[in-house]
């Protein structure tokens, strides 16, 4: 259904509000800087800060202009209606731009060879080779190897998950897993709620799959706003949630375990099954652990999906699922997919968390990346433009900047481009409009001092992206 301009126009900047992209007391463009940004006339954004005002979002002072007003913890504007979603074409260029070996990648969060435990994988391969080749090469139909479920069901204890190792299913990885338990629940036009911003992925399996998505706001720290999701299941049949509680991609947000526990009342309360990506919920900087969602869950409505692709590397595309009631429907529909995983990579994953050779790379493995976001932190506070804000997360792989009002992510990516360096736009996170003046940073990086030279390039050139529409406006 068609929007009306100013209602676009207000809508993002009620998320900025939302998501504590602009804070309290700050001031909004003027009207004729709005107009310049937007690309619309004076009355499209008198019109959008009038229905903001009527919001209570914002507040015009006299001979001053408009500013934010603090907000309650409550969501103010309404949600958009579920829809069908058209994939963004950018992605495969971007995802390209990323592998270029001349291009520095900010882009994907995955780890760098420098970051794996590359030595302990190779001495552990060649064992593997050498003493049981002729398992190795022979096809498996079952639900993964028994020793490496047994060592995950032994894993996922640390988040309050208990499970028995029947319970579980080896998948190619975490979406792999989602993509299987979105297609067993959910029928095609059905209604799946989703964080916004969304991780990509996300929304391209929706997408294949022909559901309806529905964009659930997020706080930069907590995560999604359960009044919110309260809010649009209270309107809409929705079927599904998928969500990632724990560092989310991309904000990194971490949600409260009163809140998960909440989250699965509101799953019993309105019938939906919630399917919980928890990949990142090992990488807290500190080794802190959060209980999952699935702790929660006493009325069988979570599936748990997990994967060791973000800390052994994402060329072993190896995760699972616990699709709990849904076991033989997802079976069913595994074994016609890619009938089972390669033995080779799971006897190497299982004899890793075995040997505790895992846990001792995954003990190093934080440290270095929370200095990796120490360091990105200092830089782009001390060389992006001042009204700059990211999120702080305790963990996970990466970081979401919010530029000044008035920048425009996909833009500046054109002009990194041209300097050898990519990121993910925030266009690719959301279905709608709202994120064109964000952007994506991974920290999973092998720190270099060709690292901070060219985080210190693309703040200058957000620098000369203002310097050039404020010239513009003259």
């Amino acid at each position: 259904m068609h929007r009306l301009k100013y209602r676009v126009i207000a809508e993002r900047i009620a998320h900025q509000i939302n998501d504590g992209t602009l804070a309290p007391k700050d001031q909004l463009p003027t009207i004729r800087m709005a107009c310049q940004q937007f690309n619309v006339s004076v009355t499209t954004i008198q019109s959008a800060y009038q229905y903001l005002e009527q919001q209570n979002l914002i507040v015009a002072k006299a001979n001053s202009g408009f500013y934010v007003l603090e907000q309650p913890d409550t969501q103010t504007i309404a949600l958009e209606a579920p829809s069908h979603l058209q994939l963004n074409n950018s992605m495969f260029d971007i995802l390209t731009l990323c592998q270029h070996p001349q291009t520095y990648n900010f882009g994907t969060a995955e780890l760098p060879p420098q970051l794996l435990p590359l030595t302990q994988m190779q001495k552990t391969l060649h064992q593997l080779t050498r003493y049981h080749i002729h398992d190795l090469v022979q096809t498996h139909y079952t639900s993964g190897d028994l020793i490496l479920r047994k060592q995950i069901a032994k894993h996922i204890v640390n988040v309050g998950v208990h499970l028995h190792p029947d319970e579980l299913i080896i998948t190619s990885g975490c979406q792999d897993a989602i993509a299987l338990a979105l297609s067993t629940v959910c029928q095609a036009g059905d209604v799946v709620a989703v964080e916004s911003p969304c991780f990509p992925g996300f929304l391209q399996v929706c997408s294949t799959l022909k559901l309806k998505v529905i964009e659930i706001p997020c706080h930069l720290e907590r995560g999604m706003s359960l009044e919110a999701l309260e809010m649009a299941l209270a309107t809409w049949p929705i079927k599904a949630l998928l969500i990632a509680p724990s560092y989310s991609n991309p904000t990194g947000s971490l949600m409260p375990e009163a809140e998960r526990h909440s989250l699965c009342q509101l799953a019993e309360q309105f019938d939906f099954t919630i399917i919980e990506d928890d990949l990142y919920s090992e990488l807290n900087f500190k080794g802190e652990t959060t209980l999952a969602i699935k702790h929660y869950d006493h009325t069988n409505k979570v599936i748990y999906c997990s994967s060791v692709s973000k800390i052994v590397g994402s060329g072993f595309r190896l995760g699972w699922i616990a699709p709990g009631k849904h076991y033989a429907a997802i079976m069913q529909a595994k074994a016609f997919r890619n009938i089972s995983e390669p033995l080779i990579s799971q006897k190497l994953i299982a004899e890793l968390l075995q040997s505790g050779r895992y846990q001792k790379h995954i003990k190093q493995l934080r440290k270095t990346l929370q200095q990796n976001f120490e360091k990105m932190h200092v830089i782009i506070k001390t060389h992006f433009p001042a009204q700059t804000r990211i999120s702080q997360p305790k963990g996970g792989l990466v970081v979401w900047v919010a530029l000044p009002t008035g920048c425009d992510s996909s833009t500046l990516l054109d002009e990194a481009r041209k300097e050898h360096i990519s990121f993910f736009p925030g266009e690719v996170f959301c279905e709608r409009a709202l994120y064109q003046h964000c952007f994506r940073l991974s920290f999973a990086l092998n720190w270099t001092e060709q690292t901070e030279r060219k985080l210190r390039r693309l703040g200058a050139l957000v620098h000369k992206q203002i310097q050039k529409s404020k010239m513009m406006l003259t």
